[in-house]
């Protein structure tokens, strides 16, 4: 598994039997001895974890004007069987499983759950054989890389914060949300809500609250931006 090793940018000098481990399927069979071999679910177990804290510490740190809500769908977004199978393939993981015949035999090789098994538990035998600075550089170098090409759009989950970078770009001057209308029963209530910047209206927008109107509002604003070439001082939007 030298090439694999390489991939991976690990050695594995360590823990010389992790990698092995973290590419057996559980459904390999006990040896001659009747002890069956360790299979990768408790790193599978261990490596969730430690991609879920990758994940959180990129998006952290690469979204700063995401909150907590929008944080977490991003993470959603990026760590999921989809993108640890998408990963495996591109790291070739599947030719490497550890696998009984049957599954062999069944097209586990390719099999969207096993390759993504595979992914998370070689992320965790990384993390025990090199610790977080490990972990850290194989997602800055394999991983990072990966999630960018997503086209994960975090803006689309938070417009106000996105609006406000546009136009603090032109100004320090923020934008401001007023409700215009509130409208139908308790139960039932409709917001509107109007955006303005520097005494200029950009967009309305509706919604159950005045919280959900005003993203609507800053949502519209976004998609228009015909008023950014009236804009006073105006330059364009830093790109997305």
């Amino acid at each position: 598994m030298t090439d694999l090793k390489k991939r991976l940018g690990r050695r594995f000098w360590r823990h010389g039997t992790l990698l092995q481990e973290a590419l057996t399927h559980p459904s390999v069979p006990p040896g001659e001895s009747g002890e069956r071999p360790a299979d990768n679910q408790r790193l599978e177990y261990l490596g969730d974890a430690v991609l879920q804290l990758l994940c959180t510490e990129y998006l952290y740190e690469s979204q700063p004007s995401a909150n907590e809500g929008e944080l977490t769908k991003g993470r959603a977004s990026l760590v999921n069987r989809q993108v640890m199978c998408a990963l495996a393939l591109q790291l070739d993981l599947g030719r490497h499983l550890v696998l009984s015949r049957s599954e062999e035999a069944n097209g586990g090789r390719v099999r969207p759950s096993n390759l993504a098994d595979a992914m998370e538990a070689v992320i965790g035998a990384i993390y025990l054989d090199g610790g977080w600075g490990a972990a850290q550089r194989f997602a800055a170098r394999v991983l990072k890389p990966f999630w960018q090409s997503l086209e994960t759009d975090l803006h689309a989950l938070n417009p106000k914060g996105r609006l406000q970078e546009i136009l603090q770009a032109i100004t320090p001057e923020a934008p401001t949300y007023t409700t215009i209308e509130e409208r139908g029963p308790g139960h039932a209530r409709s917001f509107t809500v109007v955006v303005e910047w520097r005494g200029r209206r950009l967009a309305s927008g509706t919604g159950k609250s005045k919280k959900e109107a005003e993203s609507n509002a800053a949502a519209t604003a976004l998609n228009l931006q015909n008023w950014l070439a009236h804009a006073p001082g105006a330059s364009p939007p830093p790109p997305s």
